[in-house]
């Protein structure tokens, strides 16, 4: 002020990032037929693609058998997440379904020919 007088004052400013990451599976929700002779089949699938505003610090599977690997008959849910560096997170899911698509087999015996009892007719 005009008598010399001043003052000061200090503040801390911290930005925060709210904005959660994007994750996005790949678009895998579709049916395989099994392998012959065998109840499931190898399956790949594309890896999920992230993104942030600021940066992903982690990427993984939570309940996912995984690319390249066995899946059984039936339905199997592939989980995955997605993390940034202020621990935001994001999953995103989908279905692989191998149908069992052969028909069982039976290897019947030979014919059985057996003589009656000596007396019997049957």
């Amino acid at each position: 002020d005009i008598w010399g007088n001043s003052a000061k004052c200090a503040f801390g400013i911290e930005v925060l990032d709210q904005t959660l990451p994007v994750i996005t599976c790949p678009a895998v929700n579709v049916s395989y037929a099994s392998t012959l002779g065998q109840c499931g089949r190898t399956i790949s699938y594309p890896a999920p693609t992230t993104s942030d505003n600021c940066q992903v610090a982690a990427t993984g599977s939570f309940t996912a058998i995984g690319s390249g690997n066995f899946f059984p008959v039936g339905n199997s849910t592939e989980v995955y997440g997605v993390m940034d560096t202020s621990y935001n997170r994001a999953n995103c899911s989908f279905v692989v379904q191998v149908l069992d698509v052969e028909a069982p087999r039976i290897t019947c015996p030979a014919n059985i020919v057996q003589p009656n009892d000596v007396g019997f007719c049957t």
